[in-house]
């Protein structure tokens, strides 16, 4: 498209002045139209007259649709734009609002789970209530079984010390005792009598019970005609009849304070025991301890003989209480006693 040049044919002359005004206009005319001559490659072109007024309304037209498209597509992107980031921060949403609600499940699930934990503790515990009730209930009455067994126990062992003629007592020294004060609201029954009876178990640990030899007693305590010269003399202990190399124990806990060869009495073995009690056993054949051994009741410590001044086979049996001999034979009988301890 391009502006061609028209050449004007005048019709008629007019003079010069008309013939400049004549121009202008025709020069108006031309100023105000947009010539636009369209030419092929074959055949003869063709020219279109278009008034430029009407070019400039549409190239403004066109410039406002231009316009409006453009702001529209602005505001178009922009709107898309806002609603791009409106949905992400609307799945962003969503997103922690699925995370809100696992933690929420998680911890209902959790909190579901400590409370079935709780139930379980609360059962066993409730179980474990009525095991312990019951193990209680058990535990006194065998205590109280064990306390009344305890008390025939201790029974027995009073008759023992009445037999023997024995006061126990305990020495309270208050030069060597201690503790911090509680009033005396009286002991209970079971504490005293376990007390009491441990006592009495102690003392008759090493008080000399029983006879050391299972046989019967061929001369008794006291004044007697001598076995060698018939003559009137006293005798301190028991004889008791045995066979060669028969056993003979100890009749209390206690320490060997003698172990030798006598001449009056052979083979002799003394025994010194607690509570000032000392035991003699004379004319064995054989001493199986030596001095300063420990002996326990029961105890093997020597074989029957007949060494020294014997006239057979026996053995001789003294008991000594605080230094002084002391008839055998009450403590001897001790063995004999019977008693009903369920």
């Amino acid at each position: 498209m391009h502006q061609s040049t028209i050449n004007l044919v005048p019709v008629f002359t007019l003079p010069g002045e008309q013939r400049f005004q004549a121009f202008t206009l025709r020069k108006m005319l031309i100023d105000r139209q947009l010539h636009i001559i369209v030419t092929g490659e074959s055949g003869p072109g063709r020219a279109f007259i278009v008034p430029k007024i009407l070019v400039q309304k549409v190239l403004f037209i066109s410039l406002g649709v231009f316009l409006v498209l453009l702001i529209g597509t602005i505001s178009g992107i922009s709107f898309f734009a806002s609603a791009y980031t409106l949905e992400h921060q609307l799945a962003q949403l969503h997103s922690k609002l699925d995370n809100s609600s696992q933690v929420c499940l998680s911890q209902e699930q959790e909190s579901q789970a400590q409370i079935a934990d709780i139930k379980i503790k609360d059962a066993l515990l409730e179980k474990y209530k009525k095991q312990l009730a019951k193990l209680q209930k058990k535990h006194d009455a065998m205590l109280a079984k064990s306390v009344s067994r305890l008390d025939e126990r201790s029974k027995a062992i009073e008759t023992i010390i009445d037999a023997l003629g024995i006061d126990v007592q305990i020495e309270e020294d208050p030069e060597h005792s201690g503790g911090i004060f509680i009033p005396d609201k009286g002991q209970q029954f079971g504490d005293k009598l376990i007390l009491q009876t441990d006592q009495y178990l102690d003392f008759l640990k090493y008080t000399p019970l029983g006879k050391p030899i299972n046989t019967s007693i061929s001369s008794g305590y006291g004044s007697r005609n001598d076995p060698l010269n018939k003559r009137r003399a006293f005798h301190e202990g028991l004889d008791f009849r045995g066979r060669q190399g028969a056993n003979v124990s100890v009749t209390a806990d206690g320490v060997v304070s003698r172990s030798a060869y006598s001449k009056d009495f052979g083979n002799i073995i003394i025994v010194k025991h607690k509570n000032g009690y000392k035991t003699l056993y004379a004319h064995l054949h054989k001493r199986l301890v030596k001095k300063g051994d420990k002996v326990h009741r029961g105890q093997i410590i020597g074989l029957v003989g007949s060494t020294g001044r014997s006239t057979g086979a026996h053995l001789h049996y003294e008991l000594h209480l605080n230094g002084k001999p002391v008839n055998p034979m009450k403590y001897v009988k001790i063995s004999k006693l019977k008693f009903s301890i369920h």
